[in-house]
């Protein structure tokens, strides 16, 4: 495997938690700590002036961010209706009998309605309606997560996601429909690891992680349409995943090169993962000598984070935050920190972070004072509890009532397939699935 020449050597020391419900909230918590303490530096600018307001060692505490205490960002809001959409696409392959869901039933492509919809939602909570035949009260008043008054919020939404969502055009990864490879489709698809993780136990790991990888890529080109923007979301998705399934970080990185690979026009995105695995390699040998916290291992962690780039676009994002996952797989504060301070795309790199090494070390090993800090926590372990439930027979039942199947017929008696069908070839077969009664 390429990635065998970047070997680090922390794998055997970086145990990996097996699929349970703290790894779950981990990487949505960590990833909405993350995305709120990089919410302040974000648009500071150059990293200098961050260290120079909050100190040699930049900052290390969630604090107001858009006139709230730990205010989060549209990253946490877009994960949060991600998940939502995904249980939606989920949960109606389990009527009658059924307790359990072929992955033949449940291919990526064929969640988009729902994702579709649920982005919808997202939209209405920024105050911008949609010229999609889909941006009824009946889709976007829909589920429960709506009802959260607390996502009514405007935190410096992407442009892509807005104007991909205003157009009423759907994205796929064959219906092109901009250029844009913005870091708007990595930062919130971390819920398509848990979704595969939750509903499919029993599958053999190569199809979890295919399933996974292909879910995160289908989940970004809703928006984003650049190869490199969805292709970046696969590979974190499938990262995840394979933490999940009980692999260390390192090991969970080579799987998914094996999977980045085989797509066409991979080179641009495998370039910053194999950048990030060299320099983190290169940062472990130059800073034995250094003192843990000390300034010189964060000097030497930003003129790392500043050569893999800004993390504007989805495959900067992706590498920034998994080298500084690789230079500290054992703290998520380290990372995190590590993450967020630098002068680009600081809440975004600073969620993936989050939501990488919370799924490895687990809600526990967050620190209490940001868990305690974080907005919408309530919200996050709720979303989190569901995804990991999904398979529960017993909740069933009350998960459909708060994440009900996508509408493909309004009230008005507007068909809604073939405009789906149209825009990125829907597959007859989703179209029986969302048929299902409620």
């Amino acid at each position: 495997m390429l990635c065998k020449k970047f070997w680090i050597g922390v794998c055997s020391k970086t145990k990996a938690v097996k699929m349970k419900r703290s790894s779950f909230l981990g990487c949505l918590l960590a990833g909405a700590c993350g995305d709120a303490l990089g919410a302040k530096v974000e648009f500071i600018g150059r990293s200098v002036s961050i260290f120079r307001k909050y100190g040699p060692r930049g900052i290390r505490d969630i604090g107001m961010n858009y006139d709230v205490f730990g205010g989060v960002t549209d990253d946490t809001q877009m994960t949060l209706f991600t998940a939502e959409g995904l249980i939606s696409a989920f949960l109606p392959l389990l009527v009658g009998e059924r307790s359990e869901v072929s992955e033949s039933l449940f291919q990526p492509e064929d969640t988009v309605p729902s994702l579709h919809q649920s982005y919808l939602r997202w939209l209405k909570t920024q105050g911008v309606r949609s010229n999609s035949p889909a941006y009824k009260n009946e889709v976007v008043d829909r589920g429960w997560l709506i009802q959260q008054k607390s996502l009514f919020a405007r935190r410096a939404p992407g442009n892509t996601c807005l104007g991909a969502l205003m157009s009423g055009a759907v994205g796929s990864t064959h219906n092109l429909i901009n250029n844009s490879k913005g870091c708007g489709g990595v930062m919130r698809v971390a819920p398509c690891a848990l979704i595969v993780a939750a509903g499919f136990p029993d599958l053999p790991k190569d199809q979890k992680l295919h399933l996974a990888f292909k879910l995160g890529c289908s989940a970004a080109a809703v928006t984003h349409t650049h190869p490199s923007g969805w292709l970046s979301s696969g590979c974190l998705a499938s990262i995840i995943l394979s933490i999940l399934s009980g692999e260390c970080l390192e090991k969970s990185v080579e799987e998914t090169i094996v999977l980045l690979e085989k797509e066409p026009k991979h080179k641009e995105c495998l370039q910053k993962v194999e950048q990030a695995m060299r320099l983190a390699t290169l940062f472990h040998k130059k800073s034995v000598e250094f003192a843990e916290g000390s300034v010189e291992k964060q000097d030497l962690a930003l003129e790392h984070i500043e050569m893999i780039g800004e993390g504007w676009v989805g495959e900067e994002a992706l590498g920034i935050a998994l080298y500084c996952c690789l230079i500290s797989p054992n703290d998520i504060e380290t990372a995190v920190c590590y993450a967020v301070n630098h002068g680009g795309d600081s809440d975004s790199t600073g969620a993936i972070a989050g939501n990488i090494l919370g799924a490895l070390l687990g809600s526990e090993a967050i620190p209490s004072r940001w868990t305690q800090a974080v907005e919408l926590r309530d919200v996050i372990q709720k979303v989190s509890n569901d995804l990991f439930d999904v398979l529960d027979p017993q909740k069933q039942q009350k998960l459909t009532l708060r994440y009900p199947p996508a509408v493909m017929t309004t009230n008005n008696g507007t068909d809604l397939k073939p405009y789906y069908q149209a825009q990125f070839g829907l597959h007859e077969r989703c179209s029986r699935i969302l048929e299902t009664p409620e």
